[in-house]
């Protein structure tokens, strides 16, 4: 696996250095000093969450570009103050415990998009039943997307967002103080191929865990093939 880490940093930011933005297209880049050769991107870098306002705008426009990427989070503890385990990212396994877990099965969630960015809530979301990383061929209309949100009863959590294709779709307020904090169904009809993904976020310090943090999970996509031509037609920046 090569992931892209802290992508905008000023001193180490490979997406600054080369001067990508999310409104350029990567053929406009320098192909002496940009390769697109990597599989994973860090969207959140321990706990700072400003990031988010660059990192993700720039990962939706590789989605939107035909460009898949998987999101990752880091908690970067590199000095007092950065806890470790801040962010975390989870994926399928079929091993009973943590020893059993392959260095095949990272690999394989890594490459098939098959992870959740978890940055406190934990996201369980499909469509038509198919989980991130799937192309689903539709069949009819509306999809049924749904979405399970589930947090520890200490940990706040204000919304859910849905995002097609980088733009917010619907966001959830969310109330519930239970351990499952929102389980529910969204229903969309889009006319062209989509790449649905979903945002569980809250806005209190989560201190003392991580102080200075709010929580933040990102899934990542799945596509849906309106046209069922048996790829993923991107729509463009």
């Amino acid at each position: 696996i090569i992931q892209l880490n802290h992508p905008y940093s000023q001193e180490q930011g490979y997406l600054a250095y080369v001067g990508f933005t999310p409104m350029k297209s990567v053929e406009d880049l320098d192909p002496e000093i940009f390769s697109l050769d990597f599989d994973s991107m860090e969207i959140m870098n321990s706990k700072d969450a400003d990031q988010l306002g660059m990192t993700l705008p720039a990962w939706y426009s590789l989605l939107n570009q035909g460009i898949a990427k998987t999101a990752v989070g880091s908690s970067d503890s590199h000095h007092p103050g950065q806890e470790p385990g801040y962010p975390r990212n989870y994926f399928l396994s079929g091993a009973s415990t943590p020893e059993g877990i392959t260095d095949e099965e990272v690999v394989s969630a890594v490459k098939s998009h098959n992870l959740l960015m978890c940055g406190g809530p934990f996201i369980t979301f499909t469509i038509n039943g198919s989980s991130m990383g799937s192309l689903v061929r539709p069949g009819s209309m509306p999809l049924k997307l749904k979405i399970k949100v589930q947090a520890p009863l200490w940990m706040n959590v204000s919304s859910v967002e849905v995002i097609v294709n980088g733009e917010t779709l619907k966001t959830i307020p969310v109330t519930n103080t239970d351990v499952v904090r929102y389980d529910g169904e969204v229903a969309d009809s889009p006319s062209s191929d989509t790449w649905y993904a979903v945002i569980a976020r809250g806005t209190k310090d989560l201190g003392p865990m991580y102080q200075g943090a709010v929580a933040f999970s990102l899934t990542n996509p799945i596509w849906v093939d309106v046209n069922e031509n048996g790829r993923f037609d991107p729509p463009g920046i």
